[in-house]
């Protein structure tokens, strides 16, 4: 799994669209898509209010993945 699918998941099960995450994180609706797709990583700063968006610990959207 990716952090991106993690994020993808987490998103659709909590009805949390993409573009509120980008809005929340500071990033475009475009980097957000790119950050799902495993093209691009998001920064700590970004990952951390992502999972707080998402009411999960950053410990959480990283779970299973393969850096």
């Amino acid at each position: 799994m990716s952090i991106g699918r993690n994020i993808r998941i987490m998103a659709y099960d909590k009805n949390i669209s993409l573009k509120e995450l980008a809005e929340e994180a500071g990033v475009s609706s475009a980097m957000m898509t790119k950050i799902v797709k495993g093209e691009k990583n998001p920064s700590v700063e970004k990952f951390a209010k992502i999972a707080k968006k998402l009411g999960v610990t950053m410990d959480d959207l990283a779970r299973d993945c393969v850096l």
